[in-house]
């Protein structure tokens, strides 16, 4: 419910292309210059914290009444367009009400147990470069928040979540961001100039991409039965196998294999020896609690681009509609 004391605010800063939520929040309390954390969170969200490592954080309609328009709206435009959740959708499952803002914010919810939490702020030292050098200003980049990814999708380097000379990280639970637009609170480094970088792996760059391309698709939620007959159909058509139907634990053994087990062990944080015949248990009557990690790496490499999984999920619609006609 949207505190009593709601209020519109002076100003909040304008989104830049692909900016967090939280990068807004950080800029908004540079700007404003506030005291303390607290008060910029108090004045935005009607609380004293801010959970940084949820996808939707709490009190988020309270912010959408105290920005101009239609409370509603805002909250839409929040969620689609500086938060991770446009990721994540396709893959949530059966949705039987309108997205129209709220049951948006439940879902948002709801998502910690098929998403791993967001525990690090992670930052392209050249994409920081160029928004310094083109932009208003470098700021923090969605596409680099998404859980497990370690690449730059656009310049293929490896992120960093600390100082590159002191190793400082970036973000604390309940913190505002102050890096980049200030220098290292340990050892005083201007990020905004730092030019050293290490390149990623190909895998590393292909999934970024991937990712990157998924984000920005905006796919409404897929029903789970049919997204788990997508995977299987692709899972047949690019790996060869000696039966014409295998077991489910043999596709999917194999399609690990074929990504490379210690890859798919460092994305996917729910992937170890114990819990690994779980782990493959990607199916429609486990979606629910099947980390979504696992669709993208999947995705990934079984369709290489968004557009072809798309199109493969149409496909499939197509087809279940003509056999529904008949």
């Amino acid at each position: 419910m949207v505190s009593a004391m709601a209020h519109q605010l002076p100003f909040f800063p304008a989104s830049l292309p692909d900016e967090t939520l939280v990068s807004r929040v950080s800029r908004f309390h540079l700007l404003r210059g506030n005291a303390t954390d607290q008060l910029t969170f108090r004045e935005l969200f009607d609380r004293d914290t801010l959970a940084v490592d949820l996808i939707i954080p709490a009190n988020l309609d309270v912010l959408a009444n105290r920005l101009p328009g239609a409370p509603t709206e805002n909250i839409k435009n929040l969620i689609r367009t500086n938060t991770l959740f446009p990721l994540f959708r396709p893959f949530l499952g059966h949705v039987d009400r309108q997205a129209d803002g709220r049951p948006d914010l439940e879902l948002g919810r709801s998502l910690r147990r098929i998403v791993d939490p967001i525990s690090d702020a992670k930052l392209c030292v050249t994409c920081l470069r160029e928004d310094k050098a083109f932009g208003p200003c470098p700021y923090w980049h969605r596409a680099h928040q998404i859980p497990g990814l370690t690449a730059c999708w656009r310049h293929g380097t490896k992120l960093i979540s600390s100082c590159p000379r002191c190793s400082y990280p970036f973000l604390a639970n309940n913190k505002i961001l102050a890096q980049p637009w200030l220098p290292c609170g340990k050892c005083s480094t201007d990020l905004t100039s730092w030019t050293a970088s290490s390149p990623a792996t190909e895998i590393e760059q292909r999934l970024a991409q991937y990712a990157y391309q998924l984000l920005l698709a905006n796919i409404p939620t897929i029903n789970p039965f049919l997204l788990d007959t997508v995977y299987e159909r692709a899972i047949l058509d690019r790996i060869s196998f000696r039966k014409s139907f295998p077991p489910r634990k043999e596709l999917e053994s194999k399609l690990i294999v074929a990504i490379g087990r210690d890859f798919v062990r460092s994305f996917d944080t729910s992937y170890s020896v114990k819990c690994a015949r779980s782990w493959r248990r990607l199916d429609p009557i486990g979606a629910a609690y099947t980390p979504i990690a696992r669709y993208i790496l999947f995705g990934m490499h079984l369709f290489a681009t968004v557009e072809r999984f798309q199109a493969a999920v149409d496909a499939r619609l197509q087809r279940r509609s003509r056999t529904q006609d008949k």
